[in-house]
């Protein structure tokens, strides 16, 4: 429920990959994971907003406001 309320209320997420190497399954589960921390823990910034690949397995991520 959290995830669709996600989606319907925030803005499409910016991807970039900074790497050589394709989006993996693992990649995609991580983005999810951190736009539902940025639920959990960023009341006021609920919604992933860049979610960015530096390297193999490691991610910087954004959290910001609603739409």
């Amino acid at each position: 429920m959290t995830l669709l309320l996600t989606i319907l209320t925030c803005p499409i997420i910016k991807m970039i990959n900074l790497t050589n190497e394709d989006w993996t399954l693992i990649d995609k589960q991580m983005m999810f994971y951190a736009s539902d921390r940025c639920t959990q823990v960023y009341y006021q910034s609920p919604c992933l907003v860049k979610f960015t690949k530096t390297d193999i397995q490691t991610y910087q991520a954004i959290c910001g406001s609603k739409r």
